[in-house]
């Protein structure tokens, strides 16, 4: 298939039967991660942030490289570092299946889901899994996902095959209860 895009080589077949290059799919890819880093306002002028993860650091340098902050590189969180720093954002390797996942975990386990603190940064909540191992292996970047409930990332993998934007809807839903719950 064609690149929908670019009408390129299609290597990537994307939601709706749509197929891109790899170039415009790294592309849509970075585009939607600033987009949320930018609506969101995950980053202002003066921040110290300790970034882990080779994906989050390629991502971080693109998407920073006029905001005047203080960065601070890690393979993992570093609690002392973080202190010694005055380290006030950590960006962490956390995807939309690794909300999506905590989030059920909570409701089938009748277990509280709280929030990360506020000074945690989950730039890749944007995006699955799989996107973003398809976005490392194309630039060559270290990416290990984060441990899930196996039954419960089955069954939401399961829901997605018969249902393309489940994942992204129920993202939306979190978030939107999350903001009834703080009263916002």
């Amino acid at each position: 298939m064609k690149c929908y895009l670019c009408g390129g080589n299609g290597d990537i077949k994307q939601q709706k039967g749509r197929s891109v290059c790899k170039a415009c799919f790294c592309r849509l890819l970075e585009k939607r991660i600033r987009k949320h880093a930018r609506v969101n306002k995950l980053f202002s002028k003066d921040d110290r942030i300790l970034v882990t993860g080779d994906v989050n650091k390629y991502l971080v340098k693109s998407i920073l490289k006029d905001l005047p902050v203080k960065l601070f590189f890690k393979r993992k969180e570093d609690k002392k570092f973080i202190k010694e720093k005055n380290i006030n954002k950590v960006v962490v390797e956390w995807t939309m299946d690794d909300e999506n996942n905590r989030f059920m975990k909570g409701i089938f386990n009748d277990e509280s889901y709280e929030k990360m603190p506020e000074k945690y940064v989950k730039l890749l909540i944007a995006v699955t899994d799989d996107e973003i191992k398809k976005f490392a292996e194309i630039k060559k970047l270290d990416f290990k996902e984060n441990k899930k409930d196996k039954d419960v990332q089955g069954l939401l993998d399961k829901v997605e095959k018969k249902h393309p934007n489940i994942k992204y809807n129920l993202l939306r839903n979190i978030k939107g209860l999350n903001k009834l719950t703080d009263g916002s």
